[in-house]
């Protein structure tokens, strides 16, 4: 936020967001209405009166005096429409993207995967058996001293 002064009369206080100004006025109006309120004097019937009066000069007065991207409030787009269509197209972007890498995707990948697994089995087949194994026997001596250590513990 900030105070232009020109030689054009431009008195109005600059703001980059609608949202913001219409949070700072919600903000003022509930201070107004705890003012009034707090006026014992008053009866209710004109407490309500002036506040409808008060609330609505003040919201006047300050789209009045605000400029929304160097543009006056009724010019100025409301900025919730234009956040709810820039998130509706990015959402139907990444949708779109996504359902073409799922289609698309797995048919690039399948080829690779084809190759790595002739490749695998080729592998597999080329695999001899180096050593051949043999049955071991046991060794007569050393079943006796196992025996022994068994019958110890």
């Amino acid at each position: 936020m900030e105070i232009c002064l020109k030689e054009e009369e431009e008195y109005r206080v600059k703001f980059t967001s609608k949202k913001n100004v219409v949070e700072q006025i919600k903000k003022y109006k509930e201070l107004l209405k705890k003012v009034l309120n707090g006026q014992p004097q008053l009866s209710e019937e004109a407490k309500q009166l002036l506040q409808e009066e008060l609330l609505a000069n003040f919201e006047t007065a300050v789209q009045e005096n605000v400029l929304i991207n160097n543009q006056t409030w009724e010019e100025a787009p409301d900025e919730e429409e234009d956040e709810c269509s820039a998130l509706d197209d990015l959402l139907d972007e990444n949708i779109v993207g996504t359902s073409r890498k799922r289609r698309k995707g797995p048919k690039e990948i399948l080829p690779y995967v084809v190759r790595s697994l002739k490749a695998e089995r080729k592998l597999m087949g080329m695999y001899e058996e180096v050593v051949k194994p043999q049955e071991m026997g046991k060794d007569p001596v050393q079943g006796k001293h196992l025996a022994q250590s068994d019958l110890i513990n």
